[in-house]
This record gives structure tokens, sequence and C-alpha cells, in this order.
């Protein structure tokens, strides 16, 4: 199963969430993450640690609640 493959999932990088070495304000997270339902919980899933910790830390502030799992083991429980 590819990434592209997995139904309803949504690309949010990194960089979306920080302005610099920060994270953006609130009104443009809430732009960011306003596709996402905040009453079911949001799965990340990445390869890369750090930029998903920086994604949930993100959702955990704008009140989501938010789970992270390393690529591999996302493919596994799917």
């Amino acid at each position: 199963m590819t990434r592209q493959e997995l139904a309803n999932a949504t690309f949010i990088s990194p960089k979306n969430v920080l302005e610099g070495a920060r994270l953006r304000g609130v009104a443009e997270l809430k732009d960011t993450f306003a596709r996402l339902n905040a009453s079911r919980t949001v799965v990340i899933y990445s390869d890369d640690n750090h930029g998903a910790f920086v994604v949930w830390f993100a959702l955990r502030l704008m009140g989501f609640d938010a789970r992270v799992y390393r690529w591999q083991d996302w493919q596994e429980s799917v």
C-alpha cells in the first residue's frame, strides 16, 4: 500500500505550521487544519520524527486528539 492509496489522508508539512523556528499564529493554524475533523482522532504517520512531532504539537495546542505513528507501524496496522 502506498501513501497515496490511503483514503482520507491529508499531507500537512511541518513547514505549514512553522514560521521560522516558531509555530504560526492561531488563525494560520486554524486555516492549515481546517480540513480536519476536530471531533475525530488525527493520525500522523511519518518517517521523519522531528517533522511529525512538530505537526503533532501544533495539533495538540489547537485542541486535536493527535497520535503519531512511524510509517512502518501504520502499514502493519492497516
